[in-house]
Order: C-alpha cells, then structure tokens, then sequence
C-alpha cells in the first residue's frame, strides 16, 4: 500500500478551493485532484506496512506539536508533472514526520520539504493547457488541528483514505 502523512483542510475550506479551481477549469478532462482528496503532503512513504512503531513515535511527537495556521498561495506552480499551490506552516511537521519514519528509506525526497497540495496532474497531451494555468490566483489557510495517514490507491473509485489521524496538541 502507499501512504502518506499529510495535512487535510477542513471541508468548507476544500469546497472554497474547488469553486477557485472551477474558475480556472479551462478542460473538462483534466486530472483534478477531487475537492474531497486536496491535502499537503508532509512525507510520502511509499509502499510500507501502516503497522509500524514509527506510527507511535509519530503520534507522540505530533500530540506536543501545537495547532498551526496553514496557508496556501499564491500561485498554481508545476512541481515535476504535478500542478501545485505552495503551502507554508507545517516545515516543522514534515521535518519530525521524515525523522521518525524511517520506513520510507528507498523513497527519493529532496534535501528540503517544498510544502504544497496537488490539484491537478495534468496528462502529456495536456501539458500546455496547464502551462496556462501556472501563475493563477489560488489561496486559502485554516488551522490544522491533526495530521493524517493516508492511504493511495490509484486504481480505486476513492484514491485516498485516511488510515490514522494524529492529533495535534
């Protein structure tokens, strides 16, 4: 299975997000990201086993972490095929996240965390309809209370669940 740790605006915050998208949707069968799936990614795990100790760690560690204002914008970017808005608050979150699991020791991350949630994976061919969007107007913030282990299964009806919830302090 591959997971994630990640951070999930709250639903009002995701609805808002989508009408700012729907204003921008210049192709009907882009690959958006689902309102319901926009999260930042803190640490991507790969393929590991969600019944780790490192889980615990984590756990203990987010439980002394204190609730934080979580802000995105303030322009769609690509990052690597991805269409992303940057998101900044939650470095220190993904630093302890990248420490204390280990698991992920074949995943090939950069040397530092570039917080930001993925709206849009955009196929070769559309490639130059999301070169036009890059630079668009996207923000949003919220105060995230808890983190999350999600799971991603590409194939699936619903790409992401969530496994674990970590709550912040």
């Amino acid at each position: 299975m591959r997971a994630y740790i990640g951070l999930q605006p709250p639903q009002e915050v995701r609805e808002r997000l989508r009408r700012q998208l729907d204003g921008l949707d210049e192709a009907l069968d882009a690959g958006w990201v689902g309102a319901d799936h926009f999260h930042v990614t803190l640490r991507f795990l790969g393929d590991v086993s969600t019944d780790d100790a490192a889980f615990e760690q984590l756990s203990r560690a987010y439980a002394a972490a204190p609730a934080r204002r979580v802000r995105l914008g303030q322009q769609l970017q690509f990052l690597g095929d991805a269409l992303v808005v940057p998101a900044e608050g939650a470095d220190d979150l993904a630093l302890t996240a990248r420490e204390l699991t280990t698991l992920a020791s074949g995943v090939i991350e950069p040397p530092k965390f570039f917080g930001h949630m993925t709206v849009a994976l955009p196929s070769a061919d559309q490639q130059p309809w999301a070169h036009r969007m890059v630079g668009a107007a996207f923000a949003a913030e919220w105060t995230a209370a808890e983190a999350f282990l999600f799971a991603s299964d590409p194939t699936a009806a619903s790409r992401y669940r969530v496994l674990t919830r970590f709550p912040l302090a």
